[in-house]
């Protein structure tokens, strides 16, 4: 259990941290300490009311008599966010949740998904200590992204400009042509105004310099594995494009003078990346973005994760994929009267549509798979069970959207890699039923997909169980 001491703590996602009173009132005698500390954990709950559903905690708190304890339950949000301590009131603290898939199963899943999903850097302090179980090149790539984009819009970027052309181009200033060159017989000096591609040197040269730094940053871990070599690779080619800038620091006020320019307003997200890495709050001058708060819900990359799948599906079967996410698969749902009822639309993860036959996947980032493989259907939590009727109901409510000679759902979960290499050597990867209603007919399928494997590697059982 956290104490004290520990001024950044940790927990997984959809799991538990407990905070005792040795937390909230470490000097406090036995006699004063369950008035103390139920007050201690009111008044923190208060504080930080707000960072907390920022993360999508759950916070409660509960009380045996003696004294309070603090239950921080998390969802399928990860991140990092700074705390405000009920003691000081300052954000001496900091609350980290990790994906419980680990990062190193993460890292090949992301070059996969081709960074569908990043990380979104929140507002609001910074950790009280830089959070050494991020791992760097998780927050390093949202720079990179961020600055990427910026350089393209940078290159894209015309400007107006007066030159003394030979012959006519743009605007044409015919009067200071008339005064100036016809009478010395310059017939070929015509001033113009002309636009130009536009290279803001010295913004790229401040790019420059934060991409070496990014570089510097990247070497240092370049032992995590394929996924820093991969960022390696972006940044170097980011850094080919600038070549012909001279690195350079931002000049004082030179940022915020650049984000308050209208010509610059759409690079905001390119110039707070500058700002994160200028700062330089890591060791030897190299920024270190592990103390920025950020968030990344699971939710969302695993549904990438499943799409990047389904295309490997696609490439393998054929068919036609549409995606909820680009909102390629959106039904309305008509209300009568408009302005009654809740529900308005119904939008499927996925939908993969073959000449007779339609696959609709709803990607579910839950633990069910694993108590649903290993425990008998009477031994699971009512919890769990009714979460898994809903999925089953809700993907039932998809297939009706469709009237193809066949029609598939199949739930996805997520696993770890041990554990989808024993369900494969005993053939459940995917277990399949049916619905029969009056002559329609309708195939569920549970599958279990792991997080860092190739989708060529692990998408054969799902396709033998589709076409079978």
């Amino acid at each position: 259990m956290p104490t004290a001491a520990q001024a950044v703590w940790d927990v997984t996602d959809h799991g538990t941290l407990t905070l005792d009173s040795s937390f909230w009132a470490p000097k406090a005698d036995r006699r004063e300490r369950a008035g103390r500390t139920a007050r201690l954990a009111d008044q923190f709950l208060q504080m930080n009311r707000a960072a907390l559903a920022e993360m999508g905690i759950d916070p409660r708190v509960a009380y045996d008599g003696a004294s309070a304890r603090l239950e921080l339950r998390a969802s399928d949000m990860v991140g990092g966010i700074a705390l405000r301590s009920p003691t000081t009131g300052m954000h001496d603290l900091g609350l980290v949740v990790r994906p419980r898939f680990a990062w190193r199963g993460l890292g090949p899943t992301w070059l996969e998904t081709g960074w569908t999903v990043v990380p979104t850097i929140l507002g609001g302090p910074q950790l009280p200590q830089s959070d050494r179980r991020t791992p760097l090149w998780v927050l390093s790539s949202v720079v990179l992204h961020r600055l990427s984009l910026m350089l393209r819009q940078i290159d894209r970027r015309f400007a107006m400009q007066d030159a003394v052309l030979p012959a006519p181009r743009g605007g044409v200033r015919w009067d200071q042509y008339a005064a100036q060159h016809l009478p010395r017989a310059q017939f070929t000096s015509v001033p113009c105004r002309v636009p130009v591609l536009e290279r803001d040197h010295d913004l790229r040269g401040v790019i420059h310099l934060v991409l070496r730094q990014q570089r510097a940053a990247l070497m240092s871990v370049k032992s995590d594995g394929g996924i820093v070599v991969t960022l390696l690779e972006f940044c170097n080619r980011l850094l080919q494009s600038v070549a012909d800038t001279t690195p350079r620091p931002p000049m004082p006020g030179e940022l915020e003078r650049w984000g308050r320019s209208r010509t610059l307003a759409n690079l905001r997200p390119g110039l707070e990346a500058i700002e994160w890495t200028v700062e330089e709050r890591g060791l030897a001058g190299l920024a270190d973005l592990r103390g920025l708060p950020w968030k990344l819900p699971m939710n969302e990359f695993f549904e990438a994760w499943v799409e990047r799948l389904a295309r490997e599906l696609v490439v393998r079967v054929g068919g036609v994929l549409r995606s909820g996410r680009l909102r390629e698969t959106l039904s309305p749902i008509q209300w009568n009267p408009p302005f009654t009822g809740s529900q308005r639309y119904l939008l499927p993860d996925l939908v993969l549509e073959t000449e007779d036959h339609t696959v609709v996947l709803d990607a579910k980032y839950k633990r069910h798979w694993r108590e649903l493989s290993q425990e008998p259907w009477h031994s699971v939590g009512e919890e769990l069970r009714e979460e898994h009727r809903r999925d089953l109901l809700q993907v039932l409510a998809y297939s009706s959207l469709f009237d193809a000679r066949r029609v598939s759902c199949v739930l996805v979960y997520p696993c770890e890699e041990s554990t989808w290499d024993h369900l494969e050597a005993t053939g459940q990867t995917v277990q399949r039923a049916e619905v029969q209603g009056g002559s329609r007919h309708v195939d569920i399928f549970l599958a279990a997909i792991p997080f860092g494997r190739r989708p060529r590697d692990i998408a054969g059982p799902m396709i033998e169980a589709l076409v079978s």
